[in-house]
């Protein structure tokens, strides 16, 4: 693995006759490298991203061996290739050529512990940026409250996950920044009616609203008894543990 792609990840394949399908896990997503293991691929063929129906121009492929890395026009079965992420790859997409495949989604873990980053030096770019890039890895997820000062929430399945964060930030973003934990234990996406959802991220005791980064709305709670009340009081809204 190249450091310096900030990549890392695994992927699927099969070809029939030539009709090539793709199922990576991506975890960094500069270059997410990519194993053929059947048939080739041209620098010239398109790839179909099925969550949004794009086609996709897989331009400036990349090919790893050890430490090295170089520009190739054709991959063959073996091959570990790096594609130029366009911002849309996430964990567990799938790309094909030819035959639409689909595969079963890769399992998501609702986090468990909280805390808010506070940038301690004037980088905002690098922070956000970095931020962003550590949340489509997958480390943690992202939220913003929806009161008060905009510093991002970050949510993990352990507490180390967060001193984790904070060293990445330093020692790859060149960023200072605390990670203070919170006392939150739950997060869920709420799902409803309009304006039964609005009603509910009205502060109510042992909560706190926020949106993802896709401004969806998301609810904290302090306990699990919280969460409990909340959902006996609002059958008409979805509480899910991970993002719809």
């Amino acid at each position: 693995i190249d450091p310096t792609l900030r990549s890392v990840g695994f992927a699927a394949y099969n070809n029939p006759e030539d009709n090539i399908t793709a199922h990576t896990s991506v975890l960094y997503l500069s270059r997410p490298p990519i194993r053929y293991v059947g048939g080739r691929r041209q620098t010239t063929a398109s790839a179909m991203f099925p969550r949004n129906g794009a086609e996709i121009r897989a331009a400036r492929p990349y090919r790893f061996f050890g430490g090295k890395r170089e520009t190739l026009d054709r991959a063959f079965a073996g091959d570990v290739v790096g594609l130029v992420n366009p911002g849309q790859f996430g964990i567990g997409d799938t790309l094909y050529y030819g035959r639409e495949v689909r595969y079963p989604p890769i399992p998501r873990f609702p986090a468990e512990h909280f805390g808010v980053a506070r940038l301690r030096d004037v980088r905002f770019k690098q922070f956000d940026e970095g931020i962003r890039q550590l949340e489509e890895e997958g480390l943690m997820q992202v939220l913003f409250p929806m009161a008060g000062r905009r510093e991002p929430i970050l949510g993990t399945v352990g507490p180390l996950q967060l001193e984790v964060v904070a060293a990445r930030l330093r020692d790859e973003y060149n960023v200072q920044c605390d990670v203070d934990s919170l006392s939150y234990t739950h997060a869920r996406w709420l799902v409803g009616d309009h304006a039964k959802v609005a009603a509910l991220t009205a502060a109510t005791a042992g909560t706190r609203s926020a949106t993802d980064r896709a401004g969806r709305p998301v609810m904290l709670f302090e306990s699990e008894w919280a969460l409990d009340y909340c959902a006996r009081n609002n059958p008409d809204v979805q509480l899910l543990a991970v993002m719809p």
